[in-house]
């Protein structure tokens, strides 16, 4: 098989005007590693607190201003490894978000 890639696409002008598709290829790898350092980041510093309930209902509140929902739309839960695995011992932290959405009214 032989196939002919125009690499000159990705110098092509966006359709919108805002510059060649290689400056959003790269834009959007940036904001990846921005968004994964800032994570990395949280869950670095979080995992090293034991859960406690002043830090989950101030969780609680930011996730609901940042979202402009009642604070009780939103609910938060932690709980620690149980000295079972790497997240047990401390030498890692897991993060898991689940979103339900509802239409009401």
């Amino acid at each position: 098989m032989n196939y002919n890639w125009n690499w000159g696409v990705f110098f092509q002008q966006t359709p919108d005007g805002d510059g060649a598709y290689w400056e959003w290829i790269l834009a959007g790898f940036y904001w990846t590693l921005a968004i994964s350092a800032a994570a990395w980041i949280i869950a670095m510093v979080l995992g090293r607190v034991p859960p406690a309930l002043e830090w989950t209902n101030h969780t609680r509140a930011a996730l609901a201003a940042a979202l402009g929902l009642p604070a009780d739309a939103v609910n938060v839960k932690a709980t620690t490894g149980e000295g079972l695995g790497f997240i047990g011992r401390g030498e890692g932290a897991a993060a898991i978000a689940t979103a339900t959405i509802e239409q009401r009214g």
